[in-house]
């Protein structure tokens, strides 16, 4: 794996840039903002799993400030001493997201079901969000309300809306890689072409969740960038360029080309 190095261009268009190596044509980096450092889940193996059996990557829970893991059939919390703290029971999936201020978590569990638990002493019956072996990588949103889900499929990939304090489940729209926006009301994703073997291009896009409009993000060019994560405070923009490997970020861009509607 390379080494990774930390550098800061000056762009014309996208502002200021900074960019950190990964190892090219590893796992998805999936990065994320814990506070204001950006660290990578795939590649994070939290001291305290170690060790445990069947445990999954750990992810960060914003709402709390503390990381989780799918582990033996439950989920923990991990405390600020390494311990692991049990907050679920019956959560065998291990791609998970966690938001425990609003009492929920959401997995990807090994009969293909998206599900959504209650998390806490008055944790309510699990719900099934999506069935089928293509939807995977939930998210929720900051407030716990609403979960992304993706769908992999020949005819291109799709991103999922489930709400459901309203029931509804919706094609969001068309794209890979979703990230929600801190304010909750946008959702940045990645549009991508390819041979099959590997990504030739890509750019990112935001989509109003209530009104369903698209605009383009402009990111510096000969760039494929995938994999978004907006900064808690929504002036950062991190990515990955998949032509390179490397891990960007620039200025969250307030101004690009609407593109329709994704509905």
């Amino acid at each position: 794996m390379r080494t990774a190095v930390l550098v800061t261009l000056l762009m014309m268009v996208a502002g200021p840039l900074a960019a950190q190596s990964l190892a090219a044509g590893s796992a998805l980096a999936d990065p994320v903002y814990v506070g204001t450092e950006v660290r990578l889940q795939r590649a994070f193996v939290h001291p305290a799993l170690e060790g445990v059996e069947r445990a999954g990557r750990a992810i960060w829970d914003p709402s709390s400030s503390h990381w989780y893991a799918a582990a033996n059939g439950t989920l923990v919390q991990v405390s600020a001493a390494g311990r692991l703290l049990v907050v679920a029971d019956g959560v065998q999936g291990h791609d998970i997201d966690v938001r425990l201020a609003a009492g929920v978590a959401v997995s990807r569990e090994p009969n293909d079901r998206i599900v959504l638990h209650g998390v806490g002493p008055e944790r309510g019956a699990d719900v099934v969000l999506l069935e089928g072996p293509n939807y995977f990588h939930p998210r929720l949103s900051p407030a716990g309300t609403a979960v992304l889900v993706h769908e992999s499929r020949a005819a291109g990939s799709r991103i999922w809306l489930a709400e459901p304090d309203t029931v509804e489940v919706r094609v969001l729209c068309a794209g890979v890689g979703a990230a929600w926006h801190p304010d909750g009301r946008r959702v940045v994703f990645a549009r991508i072409t390819h041979d099959s073997r590997r990504v030739l291009g890509g750019g990112l896009f935001e989509v109003d969740v209530a009104t369903g409009l698209e605009r383009s993000l402009p990111t510096p060019t000969a760039v494929a960038a995938v994999e978004p994560a907006v900064s808690p405070d929504g002036a950062q923009l991190t990515f990955v360029d998949a032509l390179t490997g490397l891990l960007m970020t620039i200025p969250y861009p307030e101004t690009g080309k609407e593109v329709g509607h994704a509905r």
